[in-house]
């Protein structure tokens, strides 16, 4: 097993978070939450450095089928918009986790490092970053609060 080396503040990031919000924050001024007020999620750092991360919109409809290959486009397209999942290694590098996607619901993570502010407020765990819409000036501000599930 290769176990990453880790120090206090490091070691807080081990285990199972559940999400708490998720919201981004445009021109520093229009608020949206992309999965709802309310979204379900988990996000799980191991001692041997992996990670997974789970989000969807709460509420959600169920299928017309209980079998998945089934589903119609119609109920693809609800699963494509409302769910966001990946997994892979990560790293700490100062007060940055960066995630190391290998599988990835959205293609275009796979193999791309994802890098987040990761700080401690309190008992939550607040991951961030801040990225610049395509073919805009616009800024947009990723803020998802967490918060460590007693295992």
């Amino acid at each position: 097993m290769n176990k990453v080396r880790f120090m206090n503040k490091e070691k807080k990031l081990l285990g199972i978070w559940k999400l708490m919000e998720y919201k981004l924050i445009y021109n520093d001024e229009k608020i949206i939450y992309p999965f709802g007020e309310n979204p379900i999620g988990n996000i799980m750092y191991t001692l041997c450095g992996h990670m997974c991360v789970q989000i969807m919109r709460a509420q959600r409809l169920k299928c017309s089928t209980e079998y998945y290959f089934n589903i119609t486009n119609e109920e693809k397209i609800e699963i494509a918009d409302n769910f966001l999942c990946y997994m892979g290694k990560y790293k700490i590098i100062n007060d940055n986790v960066i995630h190391y996607p290998e599988i990835s619901s959205f293609t275009n993570y796979i193999n791309i490092p994802q890098k987040r502010e990761y700080k401690f407020e309190g008992n939550n765990l607040v991951l961030s970053c801040f990225f610049l819409i395509k073919g805009s000036n616009d800024r947009c501000h990723s803020y998802l609060t967490w918060r460590k599930l007693d295992v």
